[in-house]
């Protein structure tokens, strides 16, 4: 979890060289979230559909607590047309 929710010492001068005020941070081990994930697929006909997906997910322990993280609550959409190949 360091790599994507820590603060190390050059992380952290360069924050200050751009006037952001935050401080070191280590994260430890542990869940990152729970999230709930669902998807759609919706032919149009033999060769073509439409599928969505979507995800929420809640951070959790350190990750939630990182200066990095604006929202404790996470959410993405893909929708694509796919055309299947026979």
């Amino acid at each position: 979890m360091r790599e994507y929710f820590g603060i190390d010492p050059s992380q952290l001068e360069a924050a200050r060289a751009d006037h952001v005020a935050t401080a070191l941070f280590a994260p430890g081990a542990g869940f990152r979230d729970v999230a709930l994930s669902l998807g759609m697929i919706v032919p149009l006909d033999k060769r073509w559909s439409v599928n969505t997906f979507s995800r929420g997910a809640l951070l959790l322990g350190d990750a939630a607590s990182s200066p990095v993280v604006q929202r404790k609550t996470q959410f993405a959409t893909a929708t694509m047309l796919v055309f299947h190949w026979r």
